[in-house]
């Protein structure tokens, strides 16, 4: 099996696996790892989950070390803050 600009190719102890590669509006791109279990027996592992992403989405983007958190492509720091957040509780 090789590798084309559309997939990746995981080489384990028992063969190789042709890995889809999803293309990222913004930022890096990913690898599906849904078929790994299923077709070679093994997980990944992602101590600290730092390098996993949790879900697919085409109006969200956040990258946490980088501090950037978009919704709809509009920057979080552009967001109206609530008249409420400034405010202490009174009891």
């Amino acid at each position: 099996m090789s590798a084309t600009d559309d997939t990746a190719t995981l080489k384990y102890p028992g063969g190789e696996l042709d890995l889809d590669i999803v293309h990222a509006t913004e930022g890096a791109d990913g690898i599906a790892l849904g078929p790994l279990l299923s077709k070679t027996g093994y997980t990944t592992f992602d101590n600290g989950f730092v390098n996993t992403a949790s879900t697919k989405s085409a109006i969200t983007y956040i990258d946490g070390d980088a501090g950037i958190l978009r919704y709809r492509v509009i920057r979080s720091s552009s967001w109206p803050r609530s008249p409420r957040s400034s405010k202490s509780a009174t009891c």
